[in-house]
């Protein structure tokens, strides 16, 4: 199991137990492959244990995908308790860490589950998960703009669009356009446009925090 796929914030979520590692596996396939390629059978051979032992803690892919973003929830939450906008070191450290988060959990954002399903349930969850973040993310960088972001009315929503399509799809798109960069090298490639498209609009301060923590995600 390759789980460098995903970061540390989310393995540390994970114990040896056969329902978590059910969870983690399912989480690096759909992410690798999507939700509606992967089996039951699939994921339970990649965990090592029979498909009825799946079974019996999750009786459906969509359980599964429950489980997942009830967890991405939870460490969604946990995330926005930490961000204080009068510390602009804070703010960027915690932005970082969030799209880490989305993309350890990319495939809920990146999935139109409405091409292969009418479960209204799990259209409803999805969307609701994709608007809550999108909302914070435009709130976010709103509250930036009060504090150390200088970004004119104009051009504040194509900052904001940016932002979220690489939050979406970089990761998906990157492992096709650079099939030889491993997990990580990509996730600092994303962190990179995120950096060059708020890096313009920031004030001297800013850019040296940003910087900085540019500098040591890279290592």
């Amino acid at each position: 199991m390759n789980t460098n796929l995903l970061s540390n914030q989310t393995l540390d979520c994970f114990s040896e137990k056969t329902y978590d590692k059910i969870l983690k596996e399912s989480l690096i396939l759909f992410n690798d492959a999507g939700f509606n390629s992967i089996t039951t059978a699939y994921i339970s051979k990649k965990c090592d244990i029979l498909e009825g032992t799946l079974w019996y803690h999750f009786n459906s892919k969509k359980n599964i995908l429950n489980a997942h973003i009830k967890l991405f929830q939870k460490l969604f939450q946990k995330q926005l308790k930490k961000i204080d906008y009068n510390n602009i070191e804070n703010v960027f450290r915690t932005s970082f860490d969030i799209y880490s988060l989305i993309w350890d959990f990319q495939y809920i954002f990146r999935e139109h589950f409405e091409s292969f399903t009418n479960d209204n349930e799990i259209l409803q969850k999805i969307k609701k998960i994709n608007s809550f973040v999108d909302e914070y993310i435009e709130e976010m960088i709103s509250k930036s703009q009060e504090s150390f972001l200088n970004i004119k009315k104009s051009v504040l929503e194509k900052v904001v669009d940016t932002t979220l399509l690489i939050g979406r799809y970089w990761l998906h798109f990157s492992k096709k356009r650079y099939p030889k960069l491993d997990n990580k090298k990509l996730r600092v490639k994303g962190v990179k446009l995120i950096y060059d498209s708020i890096e313009p609009f920031l004030d001297n301060k800013g850019k040296k925090n940003l910087s900085y923590l540019y500098k040591k995600f890279m290592n």
